[in-house]
């Protein structure tokens, strides 16, 4: 079993690697190879402690409140990669880790001008929620608080993008398309739980490539960079997920599009 994992892990690998390269030829002049293959090299040692983040998704999924996600955020999430390590491009982070101050767990700390948003977008209950003023407070252990990753509160919008699908979409087989997915939560979210849906991931290639390492350990049928004859209607519904670049969106037919995220 062991070694038929091992050899499952190399042939994604080997499929991303072939995306890598010819993603490479796609980018602009600002294409720094060593920098996308430092971003794999942690993506993959991220992929160690994905079950952990896909506990968390899936009960987000589940329309889950505080209470209920308390367990999974109490747990030792802690990694051997420390937190600098993990930012990327633009403050991006895809470390699962969480600081907590045993406490004071119901304390949660996010972004201030997200408050509002968040409570009125999910059901999640975070009427005793703070926050400071930095954008990315990743890393921070502030006294007598318990902070957050700032990714929640984008999957807590996500959800109320979901919630909506779900309500005017139903039983409809769904094309979504999203300009810019990051590591690939948002698909992987919707995949999960809105039955007939075909998702496709326009990014650029150094988040393409970290979105294929994650998507693959959870998904499987998705298509990468080069791996598609066309992108027809049939196509695209044959996969779960199709990562493309920004210059074949002109090569999907049109009209053809229900959600563009």
């Amino acid at each position: 079993m062991q070694e038929a994992n091992r050899d499952l892990k190399m042939d994604i690998i080997d499929r991303v690697h072939k995306a890598f390269l010819l993603s490479k030829n796609l980018a602009h002049s600002t294409w720094d190879p060593v920098f996308v293959f430092e971003n794999i090299k942690l993506a993959h040692q991220y992929l160690e402690h994905k079950n952990n983040y896909k506990e968390l998704l899936n009960n987000l999924g589940q329309g889950s409140n505080i209470n209920t996600l308390q367990p999974i955020l109490e747990k030792d999430h802690t990694t051997d990669i420390s937190g600098d390590q993990f930012f990327l491009a633009k403050g991006l982070n895809l470390s699962p880790h969480f600081e907590i101050n045993k406490s004071k767990h119901d304390m949660y700390n996010f972004l201030e001008k997200l408050k509002d948003t968040i409570l009125a977008y999910t059901n999640l209950d975070l009427s005793n929620l703070i926050s400071n003023n930095c954008f990315n407070a990743f890393g921070n252990h502030l006294a007598d608080q318990k902070i957050l990753l700032p990714i929640m509160c984008k999957l807590a919008y996500n959800m109320h993008v979901i919630k909506n699908i779900l309500e005017t979409e139903h039983n409809k087989e769904i094309i979504i398309l999203e300009i810019g997915a990051g590591i690939g939560s948002l698909p992987l979210l919707c995949l999960n739980n809105i039955p007939n849906v075909s998702y496709i991931i326009v990014d650029i290639p150094h988040t393409s490539v970290i979105a294929s390492y994650f998507l693959h350990e959870n998904l499987k049928n998705i298509c990468l960079y080069g791996e598609y004859q066309d992108l027809s209607i049939e196509t695209i519904k044959k996969y779960d997920c199709l990562i493309i670049p920004s210059e074949d969106i002109k090569k999907i037919p049109n009209k053809s599009i229900d959600l563009v995220v």
